[in-house]
């Protein structure tokens, strides 16, 4: 019996032995992969400066005691 991927080149002269190129169907698009990436450094840049301090805090938005003691 034949294979009929074979049979159906045969049929077509295409003697190549070359498929089309049909593109992947499973995972992610590039885009997705280029977008992710950016985010995952966004993120891990945000939390080395929060560890070191470098950045500032968060807590340097919330208002503390006035200037001058009691």
């Amino acid at each position: 019996m034949t294979d009929p991927a074979r049979h159906h080149d045969a049929d077509t002269h295409d003697d190549t032995g070359v498929e089309p190129d049909r593109g992947k169907t499973t995972g992610l698009a590039r885009w997705q992969k280029v977008i992710g990436i950016i985010v995952l450094v966004l993120i891990l840049v945000f939390v080395i400066l929060q560890v070191t301090g470098v950045g500032g805090g968060l807590g340097d938005h919330v208002p503390g005691p006035p200037p001058g003691g009691h």
